[in-house]
């Protein structure tokens, strides 16, 4: 023990100043608690010698083998069971398909979360779509376009310079799981087809819906401060359902490039297909300028006066001119 001693007193850092004294203390703390922990083990290690060295119906260097190799095995399997008992992501449960420039795609995870077998498919009418990869011309230079093509619908959707179009739709499926925003991505492609879709409504709506006529009374077309014109729109539908409009007037000065309306006086009517009239009044306030006005009429689609949000389907103007004068005393 004393020569186990002497050889290890070099090591033993000597406490020439106070950081040196601290040192000591902790070495000598260190090697109390390995030799408490050496002393508390000698159960173990004798029951392990014995076992290694007693005679078994296998051996027991054998199991003690098998034992050690068994070990990097039952990690890998508690580590896939964690991850079982803990879950997948939610995004790898319920993020498994997205639009991404009107084209539907599809996939699945890994085990090790990576995205797997990208699928397009036809958001028309859910056929898998081909995709080709073809060099071709554009303003003189050599472009490669990435064709998407349906063979249900007969229609095909180009996308210059992207080579692997599958690879570009991956990057913008891991830019919204990174972004946490795959959850609202149908939100925002619902939104999208909403205005797609009025705004093919409101071409079919402008194509069918015209002002044929306006008749204006008085057909003089003088009226006095006051007074109020009575305007009779002549409408023609071709829809087959009916359709709300509102119907708008406002009188244009000319010199001063000024509009007089009545917001008030705008009215909604529900138009019938085939040829019908529809009739609303411009009152002419006691305060405007005495002169001549080009009245001008529209028919509106939208919120009831509120021209900003609504779309003009027809427009007749100028519709005539009108004199406004003051009240005889």
């Amino acid at each position: 023990m004393s020569a186990f001693w002497n050889r290890a007193k070099k090591y033993v850092p000597r406490p020439e100043n106070w950081r040196d004294s601290i040192s000591a203390v902790v070495f000598a703390m260190l090697l109390t608690g390995l030799a408490a922990f050496w002393s508390f083990c000698a159960p173990f290690r004798d029951a392990f010698w014995n076992f290694y060295k007693g005679s078994h119906v296998i051996p027991g260097w054998l199991l003690m083998s098998l034992l050690l190799t068994a070990t990097p095995t039952l990690a890998l399997v508690w580590n896939d069971l964690s991850a079982l008992i803990k879950g997948r992501p939610a995004y790898q449960k319920n993020y498994r398909s997205d639009s991404f420039d009107a084209i539907r795609w599809e996939w699945f995870y890994s085990k090790e979360g990576k995205l797997q077998n990208l699928v397009p498919y036809c958001e028309t009418c859910s056929t898998r779509l081909m995709l080709d990869v073809s060099e071709q011309k554009l303003n003189d230079k050599s472009v490669l376009v990435t064709n998407a093509y349906c063979t249900t619908c007969n229609k095909g959707k180009g996308f210059v310079n992207v080579s692997n179009l599958s690879d570009h739709v991956e990057r913008k499926i891991e830019q919204r799981i990174r972004t946490k925003t795959w959850n609202t991505s149908h939100l925002v492609e619902r939104e999208r087809e909403t205005i797609r879709a009025i705004d093919r409504g409101t071409k079919l709506i402008m194509s069918s819906v015209s002002l044929r006529e306006v008749e204006v009374s008085p057909k003089n077309r003088r009226i006095t401060l006051g007074d109020s014109l009575e305007i009779k729109y002549i409408i023609e539908s071709l829809l087959e359902s009916q359709l709300t409009v509102w119907l708008g007037a406002n009188l244009f000065d000319p010199t001063t490039k000024e509009q007089y309306a009545v917001k008030e006086e705008d009215i909604e009517v529900v138009v019938q297909k085939g040829l019908h009239s529809y009739q609303r009044r411009l009152t002419i306030s006691p305060r405007l300028p005495v002169g001549i006005r080009s009245l001008r009429t529209e028919i509106w689609y939208g919120p009831v006066s509120q021209p900003r949000q609504s779309f003009v389907l027809d427009t007749c103007w100028p519709t005539c001119d009108i004199a406004i004068s003051s009240p005889v005393a």
